[in-house]
């Protein structure tokens, strides 16, 4: 992605040829954001594919590291900026860029996945609207949060993430997946949390595949 021309073609390459379905990105290349005017040819031949990017965490900056993540043992160190918050931020705020720099006014029918039920991004949602008033967006910040933004659950099985997805996106905006290997654990945990996760047998279809088979151009779907 640090060559931006290259890597749409290869994007169009894997897609029209290969059979893929969409594209993974991080946030950042190097020192610049995804919203950089430098990236919106991949960006724009996402959305002229049809095929969604999932957006990826990427360990924070060294120097936001050593600002908030560093002063205990080097191992909590790290963890505290990846797994256990950093790499959620990290993703979320490059998500939030993207809609504060207008690309989903400039290319309204391209879709973005984010993992860990939205990176953050859903519990802030009210929040986040203070921002209306001063974004000279198209559209208030919830709009694109239902309409260009997908969540997964990444293996966090926890019914209440699952509600607040819900609360904000709806059910047509869920992704089942299970991080595998990362979070994998033995005894049917996946199948045990869609099974009694409270949704409609509708919706728990939606959930489980007809989103994404929707999402990627199933014609079954």
């Amino acid at each position: 992605v640090s060559m931006p021309d290259e890597a749409a073609i290869e994007l169009e390459r894997c897609v029209s040829m290969l059979g893929f379905k969409g594209t993974m990105l991080c946030g950042r290349v190097g020192t610049r954001h995804l919203d950089d005017p430098a990236f919106e040819l991949v960006l724009d031949c996402a959305a002229a594919l049809g095929v969604p990017v999932l957006l990826h965490p990427r360990t924070p900056p060294a120097p936001v590291r050593e600002a908030y993540y560093a002063g205990f043992s080097p191992i909590v160190d790290a963890a505290f900026a990846t797994v256990g918050l950093g790499w959620h931020y990290d993703a979320g705020i490059q998500f939030l860029r993207l809609v504060l720099a207008g690309t989903f006014d400039r290319l309204p029918n391209l879709q973005v996945i984010l993992g860990h039920w939205g990176e953050l991004v859903l519990f802030y949602a009210e929040r986040l609207a203070v921002m209306d008033r001063v974004a000279a967006l198209s559209n208030p910040i919830a709009h694109y949060l239902r309409h260009n933004l997908y969540v997964t659950a990444s293996g966090m099985f926890l019914p209440h993430y699952l509600q607040r997805a819900m609360a904000v996106v709806g059910p047509d905006r869920l992704l089942f997946s299970t991080d595998y290997p990362y979070q994998y654990r033995e005894g049917g945990d996946a199948r045990r949390f869609l099974a009694g996760c409270g949704l409609s047998d509708a919706d728990k279809a939606a959930f489980a595949h007809g989103n994404w088979l929707r999402l990627t151009g199933d014609a079954s779907a």
